[in-house]
């Protein structure tokens, strides 16, 4: 496919997702069946969940967001 000037037309770039970055230590590193959402560190920020401990690392992104079912980490 061209443009009106006869240029090729670049394919479009695929946006890939972030990788979650947001846990203080590895998912599923602590208390067996609990999750995020029983976590004290929990906070909420703006619409999303983000966790307390790895405030240092909060980028305002998605990147740095937690989930309340994630399995609990040992932080």
């Amino acid at each position: 496919m061209t443009d009106l000037w006869g240029q090729p037309i670049p394919p479009k770039r695929s946006r890939t997702a972030t990788k979650p970055q947001g846990h203080y230590a590895p998912p599923g590193s602590g208390p067996p069946g609990e999750t995020c959402g029983t976590c004290r560190h929990l906070a909420p920020f703006r619409r999303w969940h983000k966790c307390q401990r790895a405030q240092s690392w909060w980028t305002g992104g998605r990147g740095t967001d937690v989930r309340k079912k994630d399995p609990a980490c040992s932080g």
